[in-house]
């Protein structure tokens, strides 16, 4: 048992790469290559959300007032507002949701492919230093790889982003993303044992700046 508990440790724990070698980008520096990513999409987004015109938003009607009216004074149940606000939910505000999340969605969606395609890259990735390749040959990734990779993210983020943390728990460092288009995430600079210390601080006050400005970001955009 003990020599099974052993050979797991093993297979999750990666092993320290030697100097000049190739070495895979794990979860913690992609999850903040992501989250400068997010960034970037909003300050990209922000100029056309304000640009856009303004859908004219009429008032609920006065059946979905009066119940959240007796919800508020707990005069009907749980069961009763969601049963009396429900048709108005699915006439008027979800196809409203499912409008803006498809535009997001485009937009993200074509953005990615052009950087990964044109840069092998994004913009957190490209200033993290890592770079998008095809596995075992570590080439550059095919078209088809990179639209399968984009499906996979969307696969992989329905279960509450569970895909995404497989990258933590196997060698090459793979996300379900990265199985299911045979790609994988590597520093794109050859591994300095000196700088490594003086990047871990670099990329630890980057995560700070890229939480509160993703903060920042969003208060505005809600204002």
């Amino acid at each position: 048992m003990s020599e099974f508990l052993k050979k797991i440790s093993e297979k999750l724990t990666p092993t320290q790469p030697a100097a000049g070698s190739i070495r895979y980008a794990g979860f913690n520096i992609r999850v903040l290559a992501t989250m400068i990513d997010m960034m970037a999409l909003l300050l990209i987004l922000m100029p056309f959300v304000y640009l856009m015109p303004k859908p004219e938003v009429s008032p609920p009607p006065a059946e979905v007032s009066e119940a959240l009216y007796q919800f508020q004074n707990q005069e009907i149940t749980n069961d009763e507002f969601v049963e009396k606000i429900m048709p108005y939910f699915n006439e008027k505000v979800m196809p409203r949701l499912v409008a803006l999340s498809s535009i997001n969605l485009a937009i993200f969606s074509v953005l990615m492919l052009v950087l990964w395609k044109y840069t092998d890259s994004s913009p957190g990735k490209k200033l993290l230093k890592l770079k998008i390749v095809s596995i075992p040959d570590f080439e550059k990734p095919t078209t088809f790889q990179y639209i399968l990779r984009l499906i996979g993210y969307i696969i992989a983020s329905i279960p509450l982003g569970l895909g995404f943390l497989l990258i933590g728990f196997n060698r090459k460092k793979q996300g379900l993303h990265d199985m299911l288009a045979g790609t994988t995430v590597i520093h794109s600079t050859p591994f300095d044992p000196i700088a490594e210390s003086k990047k871990l601080k670099f990329q630890a006050l980057l995560l700070m700046v890229a939480i509160l400005a993703l903060v920042i970001i969003y208060n505005v955009k809600k204002g």
